[in-house]
């Protein structure tokens, strides 16, 4: 049986469009005018009076009265999917749509227009832009039986599959601007356009030029002392994409859609201004559960790495979603996928790694998939499960903050691989076994000075086999890999390097 009838709207192409882009400015572009397309058409469908008022925006939510939503931040809060009820009093659904599309055309025409710069690329320009966007609509019925999100994901999965390409015979004016940092001018231009009053990163607020990846990282100060001994880690970036497992399950237990729409907003804004620009990130996209973030991977003091950040966007997640569960099924999660890299590296390259981790972190859900490769080439790669209130991940921290200048740190994988079928052994069998391993091995004069990290390990270890055993999912190889990761990740926080360049 059906309920009432909706008209959903796709948004796109984010995915390719971000892609395509090699600098900090052109990554904050190519996403947030996304989200200005999608705020745009919230705008024209209420001043157009294709719903009776705002509420019938089932989502995003939308308010002109909503002071998140009036901030001029350069975050960019709306998704690339709208859902609303159309006014039925006074037109039929098949009119409604075709009002719609017209809508469509209309903004298309409006971003078009921010990117010829002569009047005679104006047509063709607007052309290339009618091929390139993918923004349609379809009118789809809630099932009785689904809320309706989940009414809607089949429909609005199948117009996303009605892509265009661009067949104009004109350089691709989002490439032209994306290939040089001398195209940052017209991204101000664009910014500007769109009533953008500053750069979406606070301490580069009053500056005419958008932030470097060396001014997000905070490298500028370590660099004007060239005899600087700095942790190498200041010299990378992290590209961070996370996104909201079980969501739906809220609407399941009867939350109201337009209610859950607001949450999300709170929970994308709180993110992006009291957490990740606190921490000294930027914030590329944050629209209904999902957030993409440009951060350093260590602060200029030391004091908090990417860890800490990820647990703080996880606290926003809870306060926000996990107020109303009185039970731990379906309980809303969140993920993340993570990009370490040298400040270098291509941004579009580590975009697409950023997005593989997140899929390996949605696979097992409420989890944190983080990818570190060094500037040598070296690649570390983990993935940390039920990542809220773990508690290797709190050890992870301890770890970093007090360990990590320790050799043994190096040493202990290089044991791990040497004595493998021991660990093996032991880790088949219990805690017990486990310590005489550890006592036996490391049983040198010189490891009495490395006491404490030596225990550190081996309660890591106890801690990855207690709940790796308790899943009963991975053998002990695995096991073993994955200890082994973690101390390298721990390690790579205390390597140093000259004036924040690497040797």
């Amino acid at each position: 049986m059906y309920d009432e009838k909706y008209i959903g709207i796709t948004i796109g192409p984010i995915y390719d469009t971000i892609s395509k882009t090699s600098s900090p400015a052109g990554l904050w572009l190519a996403s947030y005018m996304f989200s200005y397309i999608s705020h745009r058409l919230c705008k024209l469908i209420v001043s157009k009076e294709l719903v009776i008022n705002e509420t019938q925006i089932m989502t995003p939510f939308y308010s002109e009265k909503e002071s998140l939503l009036n901030k001029q931040d350069g975050v960019g809060l709306f998704h690339d999917r709208i859902i609303f009820r159309p006014n039925s009093e006074f037109m039929t659904m098949e009119k409604a749509l075709e009002k719609v599309k017209r809508l469509l055309d209309e903004v298309t025409i409006e971003i078009a227009d921010l990117f010829y710069e002569s009047e005679r690329e104006r047509e063709k320009t607007r052309e290339w832009f009618s091929q390139y966007l993918q923004l349609h609509a379809v009118v789809f019925q809630k099932k009785e039986e689904d809320n309706l999100i989940e009414s809607s994901i089949i429909p609005l999965n199948a117009i996303e599959l009605e892509k265009s390409f661009p067949t104009v015979q004109i350089p691709d004016p989002m490439n032209a601007m994306f290939e040089s940092l001398e195209k940052n001018h017209l991204i101000r231009n664009i910014r500007d356009s769109m009533g953008i009053k500053k750069w979406p990163i606070s301490k580069n607020n009053e500056s005419h030029n958008f932030p470097t990846i060396e001014e997000i990282i905070g490298l500028e100060n370590d660099n004007k002392n060239e005899n600087n001994i700095s942790l190498k880690a200041k010299s990378y970036y992290a590209i961070i994409q996370a996104d909201g497992d079980n969501m739906t399950s809220l609407l399941k237990q009867g939350k109201d859609v337009h209610a859950f729409s607001k949450d999300c907003l709170k929970f994308c804004s709180m993110a992006a201004k009291e957490v990740i620009e606190n921490y000294g990130g930027m914030t590329i996209y944050a629209g209904g559960d999902d957030l993409l973030m440009i951060t350093p991977v260590i602060l200029a003091d030391g004091s908090e790495n990417i860890l800490n950040l990820l647990c703080s966007i996880n606290k926003v997640f809870n306060k926000i979603f996990n107020k109303e569960i009185a039970s731990n099924e379906g309980v809303p999660t969140i993920s993340f996928g993570v990009s370490i890299r040298y400040r270098k590296y291509p941004l579009y390259e580590a975009f697409n790694e950023t997005y593989d981790m997140l899929l390996r972190a949605k696979e097992k859900k409420n989890a944190a998939a983080i990818s570190l490769q060094k500037h040598s080439g070296t690649a570390i790669e983990f993935v940390i499960e039920d990542f809220k209130d773990s508690k290797i991940t709190e050890k992870l921290l301890e770890m970093i903050k007090h360990h990590a200048d320790e050799e043994i740190l190096k040493s202990i994988p290089q044991k791990i691989g040497q004595f493998r079928s021991l660990f093996s052994f032991a880790i088949e069998r219990d805690k017990e076994v486990i310590d005489n391993i550890f006592s036996n091995i490391f049983d040198e004069e010189i490891h009495k000075k490395f006491k404490g990290e030596l225990d550190a390990t081996e309660f890591l270890l106890n801690l990855i086999c207690e709940k790796h055993k308790k899943n009963g999912q991975d053998s002990e190889d695995k096991i073993l890999s994955f200890i082994v990761a973690l101390l390298r990740f721990i390690g790579f926080f205390s390597e140093r390097g000259i004036g924040g360049e690497l040797p």
